[in-house]
């Protein structure tokens, strides 16, 4: 089921999704998403976390275009500190195109302290469904 979606700007859709079947929450994110929009958007994710009691996430950014370095600051220093410490413990990502998305979330992911949050990048849906179904 569908539970937010997110495409009034023209270069950039967001969307959440969650089947009950599922232990996790599958994030979309197709274009450029940057300031309020990226962050409000990352914090709807984290509130789905809360509401359904889970702690895994499947990010689909293989189309992201961008992320501006203050967006990355912001995942760094405040949204994954306080995400981690209580809620989120997996993610699996399909590795964007844009080599910038890719190169400022695996930065981020590099600055998690070992053992906060288990992460794993991949080419296909199918795959980051698998690993994400294991954790």
């Amino acid at each position: 089921m569908i539970l937010y979606t997110d495409n009034k700007e023209k270069d950039f859709k967001f969307s959440l999704s969650y089947y009950p079947s599922t232990s996790y929450i599958v994030m979309q994110v197709d274009g450029y998403m940057e300031g309020k929009s990226f962050r409000d958007n990352t914090l709807k994710m984290l509130n789905y976390l809360k509401r359904f009691t889970i702690s895994k996430v499947l990010v689909d950014i293989k189309n992201l275009k961008f992320i501006s370095s203050n967006d990355c600051e912001w995942l760094e220093q405040e949204f994954l500190p306080y995400a981690t410490s209580e809620y989120f413990k997996a993610v699996s990502f399909i590795k964007p195109n844009s080599l910038h998305a890719c190169n400022c979330i695996e930065n981020v992911m590099y600055q998690i302290p070992e053992g906060k949050l288990k992460g794993a990048w991949f080419e296909d849906f199918n795959k980051a469904q698998n690993w994400i179904e294991e954790q």
